[in-house]
């Protein structure tokens, strides 16, 4: 289904919206679940304006300061457990979390399929993506894509991150914890004013963790992290109607990596097999951006202008085989280490103006400019001694292998608008379009002849519309196109040089309600999407590099549900699901020197049949404004695949949660507990040397203890 065609789809979509709501529906104003008996009004951002998020076509999932303490949210990965057909796996580098997203997936070589979006700025790769979130006021997760208003990359949706505002008056935050592994964690946030003008925000991080995951060769923990981070502002009312600040954010860490286990397809979720490994993991990671924003209002509407600067800095080392095995040629086993080094830096621009709310009609127009460079440089260190447990710099004087020499540069600009008319008091017409250019070059310096430049650009319309029946119920449908960036392979002498650009065509319908007077909310959705070129990242043992494949066609369609029910001002229930039939339709097997072999009919790797998520938080007040509080949750993913053959599968996975607290109004007392039941799933898997399969493994069962004190 091409967009064109999507868009008569959308002319019948919205009455069986309607059907489906009815069927269902009795209710009143929306939002997310808080534990004290009514569902309150949550405010969102999803289309750059300030909206209720029950009066916005678009499914989102919301997570407030409450909901992140009580979760005990500190990732991606927290977070993405918590929402319908979105799952963030680790992988081999603690910062480069693999996504998945109503059936598109992260890539390395490649873009994600989210934008992730903190207070305006998007971060320009997947390295910002998992880092420590703290002092953090609100999550958006809005699903589908979102090209029109945020652009390439947006194909699978965007994450938007607000952090807390700084205040006029003294604020101070603290937070301690202590867990398994000797998890120590503290932060720490201060607001206030400077002047009568101007204000301030101070936020730092700090954690120590031995780890839990024990290498049974060298006798070292594998997961092991010690990481520190500071960030701040600086705002300034310039008037009544300009305000402008500052903002910069630096964290750094040594961390342990790569613990992948050789497995068998037998024993791909078999606990009792552990790392075991020679060489000694260490990934050193740096993140540093700086920002600033100008807003200023005017009687037409609003201006605001946002750049900024990041850079990641990532050097790692650790073994090459995911073995202690002793040198096997025949085999392709070698007693080694690989070192990789990446280096991401972007600016960014961007400004748009917006009318105000209070009218029927209501536009924003904007522009946006990124220039970005990025270094990766692959080594393999051959160490013919055996099976002796080794270090970096005891591969000082090893023979090294140039595997990677990769210099890539990319410069894009976008235009985008959108239009809201409220056709009548019900029904609201929304048109949104964005168009999107970039130039990239990649080069081999060792190789002046390996220099390609390509420009990938693309249109990506968005329309919505949307029937407000009654106060209390939202049927809606909406098509719309999504975007990523094609790119360039590293230079490898049995891999194709350039990947394509990745298109979406995805039309779907929903409802959002509240019932019962406000105490339960039900929102769902059915969505339908024809995905061309893709992408996809592989190894490639050939070259012992990485590889993005394109793969022609695939057809997606899912299915979410969310509800939050609070039936005594004592108990809160969540409960979302999501449902996800994706199948590879197309695949020009000649655009690849060694193709996959029979892919079309399976599914995409890393794609989850399903996945759910309960929690029930009961309060009991204690007396002298305290509460004791209990959260019981539980998510499970459905069959997933690590594969384009399909081979390599895990039927399900499940994990268990609780949290034991007492709140007072200015501090908190809390024992967590997370993966209780210890259950061993793996996370990501993919062919390795010698006829193996490398499987990465999920964080064991881990208690912790946590205080924190807030004065305001």
């Amino acid at each position: 289904m091409n967009y064109y065609g999507s868009i008569k789809s959308l002319m019948v979509a919205l009455p069986t919206a309607c059907a489906l709501g009815f069927a269902t529906v009795a209710g009143a104003q929306q939002s997310v679940s808080t534990g004290v008996g009514v569902i309150e009004e949550v405010v969102v951002t999803a289309r750059k304006r300030s909206e209720n998020l029950q009066e916005i076509p678009d499914s989102v999932t919301v997570f407030g300061e409450t909901a992140i303490e009580r979760a005990g949210i500190d990732n991606m990965s927290d977070f993405a457990a918590l929402t319908p057909n979105f799952s963030a796996y680790g992988n081999f580098r603690p910062n480069l979390t693999n996504i998945s997203i109503r059936g598109f997936t992260s890539t390395q070589l490649g873009e994600p399929p989210v934008a992730f979006v903190v207070d305006g700025i998007t971060v320009p790769n997947l390295e910002f993506m998992n880092q420590g979130l703290i002092d953090i006021q609100q999550i958006e997760v809005i699903r589908g894509p979102q090209g029109a208003l945020y652009g390439k990359n947006a194909i699978g949706g965007v994450i938007n991150i607000t952090t807390r505002a700084p205040s006029d008056d003294t604020e101070f935050a603290v937070r301690g914890a202590l867990g398994s592994g000797s998890d120590a964690r503290l932060s720490a946030s201060v607001s206030g004013s400077l002047a009568d003008n101007a204000v301030y925000r101070l936020a730092a991080f700090y954690r120590s963790f031995d780890g839990l995951i024990e290498d049974t060769f060298n006798g070292e923990t594998s997961d092991f992290v010690d990481e520190a981070g500071v960030q701040g502002l600086l705002g300034f009312e310039l008037s009544d109607r300009t305000y402008i600040d500052f903002r910069a954010r630096y964290s750094s860490g040594d961390y342990g990596l790569g613990y992948y286990e050789n497995v068998d397809f037998d024993t791909l979720s078999d606990k009792s097999v552990t790392p075991a490994h020679n060489v000694l993991p260490n990934d050193e990671n740096t993140l540093s951006n700086v920002s600033a924003k100008l807003e200023h209002e005017a009687d037409a509407g609003s201006l605001m202008v946002v750049a900024g600067y990041n850079k990641s800095t990532d050097d790692n080392f650790l073994d090459s085989d995911f073995s202690a095995l002793p040198p096997d040629y025949d085999n392709f086993f070698f007693t080694g280490g690989q070192h990789s080094l990446i280096e991401d830096a972007a600016t960014t621009l961007e400004a748009r103006f917006t009318s105000p709310s209070d009218s029927a009609f209501r536009w924003l127009v904007g522009a946006y400019y990124q220039d970005r460079e990025r270094l990766n440089d692959f080594d393999i260190y051959d160490d013919l001694v055996g099976t002796v447990v080794r270090d970096r710099p005891s591969f000082a004087d090893e023979f090294v292998l140039e595997i990677v020499r990769d210099r890539q540069e990319s410069n894009a600009f976008a235009l985008f608008g959108q239009a809201n008319y409220d056709m009548s008091d019900v029904l609201e017409l929304t048109l949104a379009l964005r168009y999107d250019e970039e130039e990239r070059q990649g080069v081999d310096p060792r190789d002046p002849d390996s220099f390609a430049s390509r420009t990938f650009d693309e249109l990506q319309p968005k329309v919505s519309l949307a029937w407000q029946a009654t106060e209390r119920f939202l049927a809606y449908a909406t098509t719309a196109r999504g975007f990523r960036s094609g790119g360039f392979n590293e230079v490898a002498p049995t891999v194709i040089r350039a990947f394509e650009a990745e298109t979406s065509d995805t039309t779907e319908i929903g409802f959002k309600s509240t019932l019962a007077e406000g105490v339960l909310s039900l929102n769902a959705a059915f969505f339908n999407t024809s995905q061309d070129n893709a992408q996809f990242t592989r190894f490639n043992p050939d070259t012992f590099s990485l590889e993005q494949l394109s793969i022609a066609a695939v057809d997606i369609s899912g299915f979410e549900f969310e509800g939050w029910w609070s039936p005594t001002e004592s108990v809160d229930v969540q409960l979302g699901y999501g449902s996800i039939d994706n199948e590879i339709t197309d695949f020009n097997s000649d655009d690849y020197i060694f193709p996959p072999e029979g892919i079309v009919g399976n599914s995409m790797p890393r794609v989850a049949d399903w996945n759910a998520n309960l929690s029930v938080t009961w309060t009991a007040p204690l007396g002298g404004a305290m509460d004791f509080v209990t959260r019981v949750s539980g998510n499970w993913l459905g069959k997933r695949h690590f594969d384009l053959e399909n081979l390599m599968v895990d039927d399900n996975a499940a994990y268990l949660n609780l949290s034991l607290g007492i709140e007072a109004d200015a501090w908190t007392v809390q024992l967590r507990g997370t993966n209780l039941a210890d259950r061993l799933e793996p996370e990501d898997a993919f062919y390795g040397i010698a006829s193996t399969l490398a499987r990465f493994r999920n964080t064991p069962r881990q208690v912790m203890a946590e205080f924190t004190y807030r004065l305001q």
